[in-house]
């Protein structure tokens, strides 16, 4: 399992967005390509945000909000952990996209 460390600055209740290019770790062998899964989890305390996702979840754009609260200055981790090993040597890739803006449609708490 590998964790990132991330702070929020925001004065106003947030959204996010995340997605995956592959929906997994992308190895290509021989032409073919070869996808491992993982799962993804996104963790910020004060806000009591806990989620995770399968990587097959995230082909599509997850969405998540911060239920009102507004999260000021906060630290969140964000944690990557494999299904199962990965089979060949080599260069996996995936690209997250994580997206953090205002919700201007929440109620505050």
């Amino acid at each position: 399992m590998q964790s990132l460390p991330f702070n929020v600055y925001c004065n106003r209740p947030l959204g996010i967005t995340i997605n995956s290019k592959y929906g997994g770790l992308k190895y290509q062998q021989q032409g073919v390509d070869i996808i491992e899964s993982y799962n993804l989890s996104l963790q910020i305390d004060d806000l009591r945000l806990y989620e995770s996702r399968h990587s097959s979840q995230l082909i599509s754009s997850v969405m998540i909000d911060s239920s009102g609260v507004i999260p000021f200055s906060q630290q969140g981790s964000l944690k990557v952990a494999l299904e199962n090993g990965l089979h060949f040597a080599g260069y996996y890739q995936d690209v997250i996209e994580i997206e953090v803006y205002p919700s201007i449609h929440s109620a505050t708490k």
